[in-house]
């Protein structure tokens, strides 16, 4: 990939495992859209150690891992490389996830 380069596309979510979204190499990435077909998806922030980067309290006051849980379509501003990168999950279901970005 090289700088300006479109960084996008979409998945089939089944189940609950998380589908990470990461950059090849060195590349460095501003994500600005993401979806979801439906409600019951779950957007992760994650790191190449293992763990989380980013979490959200969940309603009742209690932790969750998931960065999101959202429907439709979000514009967003995340930066995003091979070591601190997202993952989409799927509550359950079947549920479509996409993205786009670019590489700066």
């Amino acid at each position: 990939m090289a700088s300006g380069d479109v960084f996008s596309n979409m998945y089939l979510g089944v189940g609950t495992s998380v589908t990470d979204i990461i950059p090849a190499g060195t590349a460095k990435v501003c994500i600005t859209f993401i979806g979801c077909s439906d409600a019951g998806c779950e957007i992760y922030g994650r790191k190449s150690t293992g763990g989380y980067i980013m979490k959200r309290p969940t309603s009742t006051g209690g932790g969750s891992d998931d960065l999101a849980s959202q429907t439709g379509w979000e514009n967003s501003k995340m930066l995003i490389t091979n070591s601190q990168y997202f993952g989409f999950r799927t509550a359950s279901g079947t549920k479509y996830y996409s993205y786009s970005g670019v590489e700066f």
